[in-house]
């Protein structure tokens, strides 16, 4: 999971609205299809867990 995070109001405040977000049936059966093998997010400063 890919935890957002900034010092900018702006952007925390479309990370809060992101509570609000819904998916429907066709949302939910394509995040199905999502290749979970790999990082979506690798920043070099995370640590060799895996």
């Amino acid at each position: 999971m890919t935890i957002p995070s900034s010092t900018k109001q702006a952007n925390i405040d479309r990370n809060l609205d992101a509570e609000c977000l819904t998916l429907d049936e066709t949302d939910l059966a394509e995040i199905t299809t999502f290749d979970l093998g790999h990082r979506v997010a690798n920043p070099d400063f995370t640590p060799d867990w895996d």
